[in-house]
């Protein structure tokens, strides 16, 4: 759920973002998303070691993604003297690019136990708190950037602000607008299937509902079959199947 309310975010100001698991040179700038996780867990997800050698554009980590660019890089993470959750006041470089146009003290959401204590060289400290003295860090010789608090929250009031910011550092255009992005998937889906028949199943969730309504706008035929996911299944019960 958090790289899915990021991509949202980064939507709403008018740029197409993609949840992707390796990184591409088609895109502009990359965010790494928060997670549940330890960074220096055994099993931890963890950036591939030639990352930062292949990737020429802007990236922001934000929470664990914060956490993740710091060690990888050389940087120490550890678990903090106490959790820090909900929101707090956080000091800010507002000279830095990604803090522009804020206020020197902003209320941001915090939901973290690790933090990271120790930067990789040429990193400095953009922002802080009264728990966690790492709160933000940038090289704007690489344009990297992390922060621990979630900017894309409405908790964090001028997250959406830090967001935008983040844009201008990749140059990106703020052309995208969801109707664009209809149309374009109606002709794909025409242009695709052209005149076979579809049969797709669907949970009643929003992924499957939205892309069972882009194939009936597409003027495809399609049938639809609704699976009972939220039914208990026991013995040799069948998960209910209903045609819609």
């Amino acid at each position: 759920q958090y790289c899915h309310l990021i991509a949202r975010r980064f939507r709403d100001l008018g740029v197409y973002a993609d949840i992707i698991y390796e990184p591409s040179d088609e895109y502009k700038g990359f965010i790494l998303s928060g997670g549940p996780g330890d960074v220096y867990a055994d099993q931890a997800p963890k950036l591939p070691e030639d990352f930062f050698l292949d990737v020429k554009v802007p990236v922001l980590g934000i929470c664990y993604g914060h956490q993740m660019i710091a060690q990888a890089l050389g940087g120490q993470v550890e678990k903090g003297e106490e959790r820090e959750y909900g929101k707090k006041i956080a000091e800010l470089d507002t000279i830095s690019p990604l803090f522009v146009n804020l206020d020197k003290r902003e209320q941001v959401w915090m939901s973290h136990f690790d933090q990271v204590i120790k930067l990789p060289d040429n990193y400095e400290i953009i922002g802080k708190t009264d728990i966690c003295s790492i709160a933000a860090y940038q090289n704007l010789e690489k344009n990297v950037f992390g922060v621990q608090f979630h900017p894309e929250v409405i908790h964090t009031p001028s997250g959406d602000k830090i967001l935008d910011n983040f844009i201008k550092i990749t140059e990106c255009k703020k052309e995208w607008k969801l109707e664009g992005w209809v149309e374009s998937k109606i002709n794909q889906l025409q242009s695709e299937i052209k005149d076979k028949r579809v049969i797709m199943g669907v949970s009643g969730g929003v992924d499957s509902t939205v892309a069972a309504v882009l194939l009936l706008k597409a003027g495809i035929d399609a049938h639809f079959i609704y699976v009972d996911t939220y039914s208990k299944v026991s013995g040799n019960e069948l998960i209910n199947l209903k045609s819609i």
